[in-house]
């Protein structure tokens, strides 16, 4: 028999059926985390809001078909890890990969077709993430936060943007104060000017009944220049203040957080925070997020292949077996990675990566035992 990197045709034949032995795992793994996603959250706090503030059934679908895009870009990683264990499981149990290492491919080329297929999923995952997620998660937010209104309960929510008029805001975290008052810390006003330099105004705090701010101390910078125009107090030693007359309502249904923004969306507002001398850390790691999520795809299948010829012995149960440990340490890591960046305990371009990064080396080290 040829030596498999003389045999083109028969390559392309085997790439083609190595691939096709992943499709129905992976479909029925982006079922299953999709119907997961989909259940957490709608036991965990659309039923409750829908029983406590008598909301109708519409609006609770229509928030969870918007929260769709979102679920399918998470659940992308698990189903190809799915589909590649359990497909390359199935094989090795028939000897069919052993079949295929004596006839002279190698582990390492069987790996291509599940890698490649594995970047066309990532691809997909990133343009969903891209361009169909942002929109429909802005969308959902806005039927939430309807929602909220009408129980007369206004959601003012950290983390997020929000634009009215000429003016781009962003609050880092809230506090609910009596008399339906909010205290702000970490706040950002980028305001755009007809006739003059556009100003970015920076606050540690700032107290608001959604109409009316006072700011504690904030800082104003020319966007221009790059240099702060004015000074961090008002004169008299006491906090400064600044009111904009900013309606509650389009406050609470404007907001923006990091998972409604794309990439560019989210490296416009970094390079806004940098120009102000605020640090971004949380928007950073959301952006790298953006390119780290749809890489897991990649990533998991080249740590399942290997450990689903090694198992493959034990019988389909352990390939499914294999496929749940696997998700857990996987995502464990992930969520660990990303609440330890939130802190600060980690980079956010290391909180964003590192679980990728580890998966990945554990995959080189597994395959090159296996070979």
């Amino acid at each position: 028999m040829p030596c498999y990197n003389e045999a083109a045709p028969l390559m392309r034949l085997l790439d083609r059926y190595l691939s096709r032995e992943i499709v129905l795992p992976f479909l029925v793994g982006l079922t299953g985390f999709v119907l997961i996603e989909i259940g957490t959250l709608l036991f965990n706090r659309l039923i409750e809001v829908m029983l406590e503030f008598r909301v109708p059934v519409q609006p609770i679908l229509e928030i969870l078909m918007l929260k769709m895009p979102l679920f399918i870009v998470l659940a992308l990683p698990i189903a190809t890890l799915f589909g590649v264990s359990l497909g390359i499981n199935r094989l090795a149990r028939d000897g069919e990969i052993n079949a295929m290492r004596m006839a002279g491919v190698p582990l390492r080329r069987m790996l291509v077709p599940m890698l490649f297929v594995s970047l066309l999923i990532a691809a997909g995952d990133y343009l969903i993430e891209e361009k169909v997620a942002p929109p429909a998660n802005a969308k959902a937010s806005e039927v939430f936060q309807k929602i909220w209104m009408q129980s007369n309960i206004p959601a003012i929510t950290a983390d997020t943007f929000f634009h009215v008029g000429n003016r781009w805001f962003y609050i880092g975290t809230v506090e609910k104060s009596s008399d339906n008052r909010f205290l702000l810390h970490k706040l950002m006003i980028y305001e755009l000017r007809a006739q003059d330099y556009p100003i970015l105004m920076v606050a540690e705090k700032a107290a608001t009944d959604g109409t009316d701010w006072y700011f504690t101390k904030p800082r104003y910078f020319d966007m221009l220049k790059g240099q702060e125009v004015f000074g961090s107090d008002t004169g008299s030693g006491r906090p400064g203040y600044l009111r904009l007359p900013v309606n509650l309502e389009q406050f609470t249904t404007m907001q923006r957080g990091p998972d409604d923004m794309s990439s560019a969306e989210l490296s416009q507002q970094i390079r806004r925070f940098s120009a102000g001398g605020v640090k971004a850390d949380s928007l950073v790691m959301a952006y790298h997020l953006k390119y780290s999520i749809p890489a897991g795809c990649i990533i998991v299948a080249l740590v399942s292949f290997p450990l689903a010829v090694r198992y493959s012995r034990y019988g389909s149960f352990m390939g499914v077996l294999l496929s749940i440990v696997l998700f857990f340490f996987y995502y464990n890591t992930y969520f660990l990675s990303r609440l330890l960046g939130a802190q600060g305990t980690l980079p956010p371009v290391i909180a964003a990566w590192s679980h990728n990064v580890i998966f990945a080396a554990l995959g080189l080290v597994l395959l090159w035992r296996e070979e």
